[in-house]
């Protein structure tokens, strides 16, 4: 089968002004991306070589107008590489201490010594220099914004002499906090304050950190969903509810019983039984952002370690809890004989 002949560059460019002005009368306000786009994809198209069409144009066509969230995307992996990031950031500002600035003067120094009356010479940790000297210049800064000696312009110097000595020590995230109060009083305090907390956070070991962090990220995510189902649990109309209903008995107040969702979603024998139909749907990235939302655990393989999944189901549903049904013993009475073999007599309205 002979190939056809390429198409003229010409050819391309002036069937792609006619789709434009197609375009412009249907909606006046295209974007001109758009056209940019279709131009770059005529000139791939024209390539030496190439006769045009072909996987090739398709793929660059999929590229260009695709706005779909990429099939790796994650909500988790994303937040844990900005952690990584962080961390990382953290490790070489660390070693640029230890290279360069204060901290590598003062480890190289030996401990000086102090004459203090009555007691005589006494040697002092040189470690104690550089903190006396940042708590120093904190006490100068907080003495400048009072009404006493309120100075706007020390204040600001005195910001960022304290946020340059932060980072030359290794801690750069108490330098950006440094540097609000070269904004104003207010965040100046803020930015002591977050200092504070921060030097009280790093107490903590680092474990325990670890799971605080988790704590905050699980719960923040449970926050949102438990904020859209609050609304659900509301506004939602009755064949909404029907469906919902399926899963979990809404009661007077679905506002607050419709949060067993998330529980359900927690429940570790449940999302096992689905684990089949949860990777499945994790191959959709706006369903995998749901159920990282809802927390479910990503690693399903050891999350459910012991547990056996149940198999492939299309209508996966949340198990029915039947109770047990109680039958009660059928018990006789003994039959009541009058004398003489006389029946008794039944009671009647009359008798009240």
């Amino acid at each position: 089968m002979e190939s056809e002949d390429p198409v003229s560059r010409a050819e391309v460019l002036r069937q792609i002004d006619t789709a434009k002005d197609l375009l412009t009368k249907v909606n006046p306000n295209i974007n001109e991306h758009i056209y940019n786009a279709m131009v770059e994809i005529s000139n791939a198209w024209l390539q030496p070589g190439q006769k045009g069409g072909g996987p090739e144009i398709d793929q660059l066509i999929k590229s260009k107008f695709d706005t779909s969230l990429p099939n790796d995307f994650s909500l988790d992996k994303s937040v844990g590489s900005v952690k990584t990031f962080l961390s990382a950031v953290d490790e070489e500002n660390r070693k640029l201490a230890l290279a360069v600035g204060p901290v590598a003067m003062v480890s190289e120094m030996k401990d000086p010594q102090a004459i203090l009356p009555y007691i005589g010479p006494v040697k002092i940790s040189k470690y104690t220099i550089i903190p006396t000297i940042n708590y120093i210049l904190e006490a100068c800064r907080l003495l400048v914004i009072t009404n006493k000696f309120n100075n706007p312009l020390l204040r600001k110097i005195l910001s960022v002499v304290i946020a340059i000595l932060d980072v030359l020590r290794g801690e750069w995230k108490k330098g950006i906090l440094s540097l609000l109060g070269v904004y104003n009083r207010e965040a100046l305090l803020i930015g002591i304050v977050g200092k504070t907390a921060l030097m009280m956070y790093n107490w903590i070991s680092p474990n325990i950190q670890n799971k605080l962090e988790e704590v905050v990220y699980a719960s923040t995510k449970s926050m949102m969903v438990g904020a859209w189902l609050h609304v659900l649990g509301i506004v939602a109309p009755d064949h909404i509810r029907q469906k919902i209903n399926k899963i979990i008995v809404l009661g007077d107040f679905p506002e607050h019983d419709i949060q067993k969702l998330q529980k359900i979603f927690q429940d570790k024998e449940i999302v096992c039984k689905l684990r089949l139909n949860i990777e499945s749907a994790r191959e959709e990235p706006p369903i995998r952002i749901v159920l990282e939302l809802l927390n479910v655990p990503g690693d399903l393989e050891a999350f459910c370690n012991g547990i056996e999944s149940g198999p492939m189901v299309d209508n996966p549903s949340i198990p029915e809890i039947k109770v047990p049904e109680v039958k009660v013993p059928e018990v006789k009475l003994p039959e009541i004989k009058l004398k003489g073999g006389k029946k008794p007599r039944r009671f009647s309205k009359h008798d009240y």
